[in-house]
């Protein structure tokens, strides 16, 4: 559809809940069906986390056959899982156009650091921008 040279993006949201993330740390959450590119990232924790050192997480890209932790960061920093409860966080994404880009078949992954012991509920809402469906 074009309307005087405008055409529309098409986007969709992904939405994922890890409960317990103490249970798991690195882990892939959604393997891209077609290219796309990460507009933008919002977290939100129910219940921080409290240990001593930091306790953070960031999104990464995971090419086909790459173990989670071991991809690309999507993001500059990183969220703070101390942080208080229920309050969005919105990522700061990549300057770098191919660190945001995933082909059919790359995957995004959650690498969380630090003692996870106490952080519960961590809900993360992502929207792509869709580039091309094959």
């Amino acid at each position: 559809m074009s309307t005087h040279g405008f055409t529309p993006e098409r986007t969709e949201t992904i939405s994922v809940l890890f409960v317990d993330p103490s249970t798991g740390g690195e882990e892939p959450f959604w393997t891209a069906p077609y290219d796309c590119e990460v507009l933008s990232i919002s977290e939100r924790h129910a219940t921080a986390g409290t240990d001593g050192s930091a306790v953070t997480a960031h999104i990464e890209k995971l090419a086909d056959g790459t173990a989670a932790a071991g991809g690309t960061t999507v993001m500059n920093g990183t969220f703070n899982m101390k942080a208080t409860a229920n309050t969005l966080q919105w990522a700061d994404l990549s300057a770098t156009l191919a660190d945001r880009q995933l082909t059919r078949g790359d995957s995004l992954g959650i690498d969380f650091t630090g003692t996870l012991t106490s952080l519960a509920s961590v809900s993360l809402t992502i929207l792509v921008k869709i580039l091309m469906e094959r």
